[in-house]
This record gives structure tokens, sequence and C-alpha cells, in this order.
């Protein structure tokens, strides 16, 4: 029997996760084993956040606050955002799902730096949207004018990733602000931070600044990378209040661990 599968789904190749460290020491003897595929933090979690786990397996029966109150609670007094501004997720890439589902539909399109995360293009075209390509600068440099030449009069959100992946480059503030500038009235940045603590301060954006702004600026952080809880599967976004509460409404329940 055939099956109809969505044209837009049928195009998307399933996710390729690194190999795992015990499959490839099944095959090929080797120990000790570096695995830089993924970007996971080698030197593991905190001991307290070890002990915190330990201390929480005897209520794994129960299922988990279904808003993170107190997680929340902690970014809001940690960022300087109130409550309302924040949505937590399964990694920071199920609230890239969410994003699109809240903020696009079958009419609508997306700007995304290529080559970048694919968990954008992805989300776009699960979303029924369109994604709208736009080259690198120098095959290595996320292009603010490059982004706005693609953008059509549909475009909702502009995916950029900053440090980029897989090319690990920031771009400067002064190219961001100019980004913000030319956005089309309605569109909203998705600014993807998931290594912002590894950016050196004076030279790396700050979501947060532009949110406390007012502008049309999404953040997303993890605490996969420089946390090392990539096995928990935390992320969170902040935001303008109005597309926060939008991304808790379509979102799972108890989607956090």
């Amino acid at each position: 029997m055939a099956y109809r599968i969505r044209a837009d789904v049928d195009q998307l190749a399933p996710y390729r996760p690194g190999k795992a460290i015990d499959e490839l020491r099944r095959e090929t003897g080797a120990d000790p084993i570096s695995k830089l595929a993924s970007n996971e933090n080698p030197l593991g979690p905190s001991p307290k956040a070890i002990a915190a786990i330990i201390e929480s397996a005897a209520a794994v029966h129960r299922y988990p606050d279904a808003v993170a109150h107190d997680l929340v609670q902690a970014l809001s007094f940690r960022l300087g955002l109130s409550a309302e501004c924040f949505a937590v997720g399964n990694g920071s890439d199920e609230l890239i799902q969410y994003l699109a589902s809240s903020l696009l539909g079958a009419s609508d399109s997306a700007v995304i730096p290529s080559p970048s995360f694919p968990r954008y293009e992805a989300a776009t075209r699960t979303a029924g949207a369109a994604p709208l390509f736009a080259a690198l600068r120098d095959q290595v440099f996320i292009d603010a004018d490059a982004l706005i030449e693609k953008a059509m009069p549909n475009t909702r959100i502009f995916w950029v990733a900053n440090p980029n992946n897989p090319t690990g480059t920031v771009m400067a503030k002064s190219e961001f602000d100019r980004l913000i500038a030319k956005v089309p009235s309605g569109s909203v940045i998705v600014l993807d931070e998931a290594y912002f603590e590894f950016v050196d301060e004076e030279v790396r954006l700050n979501a947060v600044d532009y949110v406390l702004q007012g502008a049309p600026v999404v953040g997303l952080r993890t605490l996969s990378k420089t946390y090392g809880l990539a096995g928990l599967r935390i992320g969170y976004a902040f935001g303008p209040a109005e597309i926060m509460s939008a991304v808790n409404r379509v979102r799972c329940p108890f989607n956090v661990n």
C-alpha cells in the first residue's frame, strides 16, 4: 500500500547524529575515544548537577512540573526578564519547532543562512512554510545583506545561529543591528545562542539586550553545551511575551525532564 506523505516532509533528510562512543568502541576497539561530532561537553556536568539528578531519581514515577516553574524563575532572575518572556523545551531543538509552529503557516516563508543548523529548514518545512536560503559571505560568515535580499513580503522568521553552526563564526553587532533595522514589519529574528558562553564577552551579541529594548528578537539557549547536560535535554527561549505565550500553548505537556 502506498501512503501519502506531505511533499515538504518527503524532502527532508533524517537528522544524522554523531556515532555513539559505545558503538565506535565495539567497531574499532579504540579506547579512549574523544567524540567531537555533537559538541558535547567532555568535562561532564557539575557535581552539584549529578547530586540533584540522584536526589530526583526516586521521583521519576511522577510527571515533572508542567511549567518548569523553578527553572523559569531562576532564568528570570539571572537574565533580568519577566517570567512571561520564557518558554522551556526538550532541548532548544524542540523550541525551534514550536517557534515555527507558532509563527509560520502555509503562506509564509523563513530565511535561513546556508549552511547552518539543519533543524531550521526541518521546522520551517513541517510548518508548511517555504525555506529561503541565503549564502554565507566568503562561505563562513552570516551576511545581513544576503538575508535581507532573500526576504519576501511573507517572510516571518529569520533564523540566525550565533555563533553559526557549523562554521563557528559570529556576527558583528553593527551587522546584526543593520539586520534588525531592515527586517519586514511583523517578522522575528530567532537568535540561536547555543554556543553563547564560548564567545569572548567583548565581541559577542546578547539576545537579552535586544529583548529588553523591545526589538523583534527571540533568543534561544541550551544547558546541553556549557553545562554538560545534553542527556537531560533542557533548552529555553526568551522574547516578547506574546510570542512566548504562543509557544507555551503549542508545546507538549511535561516536555522538560
